[in-house]
């Protein structure tokens, strides 16, 4: 039987918690004095604009290049955050049999539609999807490529893309009647409910 919404919801939250948590600590020990005078710009920003009167396009390209100016100073930061992702969300399961730590609190894991092995490229596509794991790896390679408006322009218009992506797969998942999201689809795999696989058996 495929999980449901509810308990995909719960264990993604436990999920994203722990990896937050472990994000944010890495943040404090890593960050440099430099990026927390970027953030200060960043949140006195608003103030600044407001009291200048500046135009919507002057203050789009300060976005722009304080956004790119913080992610090269977090460039080192970012690296380890996207690492910690792959390695809880792709190689956790790969070698736990399809769960992540939320999955098995909610007894639920990720299979393969033909009961073959879960592929470490099932993972990744998925966490593209879910996961914004593509924008990340994108953002690495265009941040010292581009100019502030370009960078700020095309991590914006892939972050929209991501959002959309995450709202079609949970619509996906509270409608359709096998409760397959959109990478579940794409990758030919679905979440089990332990619990409700051995209830079936057992009747």
């Amino acid at each position: 039987m495929n999980a449901s919404f509810l308990k995909r919801g719960g264990a993604y939250l436990i999920d994203i918690a722990l990896v937050s948590i472990i994000m944010s600590f890495i943040s404090i020990v890593f960050t440099t004095q430099n990026a927390n005078r970027l953030t200060e710009q960043f949140l006195s920003l608003n103030e600044s604009t407001i009291t200048n009167n500046e135009d919507i396009m002057t203050y789009y390209n300060r976005v722009a290049d304080l956004t790119l100016s913080l992610d090269k100073e977090n460039f080192m930061i970012n690296i380890i955050n996207c690492v910690i992702i792959i390695l809880y969300f792709v190689v956790l399961p790969l070698y736990q049999k399809g769960q992540t730590l939320g999955k098995k609190i909610f007894k639920i894991r990720i299979v393969r539609d033909d009961k073959e092995y879960l592929g470490a490229n099932d993972l990744i596509v998925r966490n593209i999807i879910v996961n914004g794991l593509l924008n990340t790896l994108l953002s690495f390679c265009l941040v010292f490529l581009l100019s502030g408006f370009e960078y700020f322009t095309i991590v914006s218009i892939l972050a929209f893309a991501q959002i959309t992506l995450i709202i079609i797969s949970i619509f996906m998942i509270i409608i359709r009647k096998d409760k397959r999201g959109l990478q579940d689809i794409i990758t030919k795999t679905h979440v089990i409910d332990e619990q409700m696989e051995v209830e079936y058996e057992r009747v």
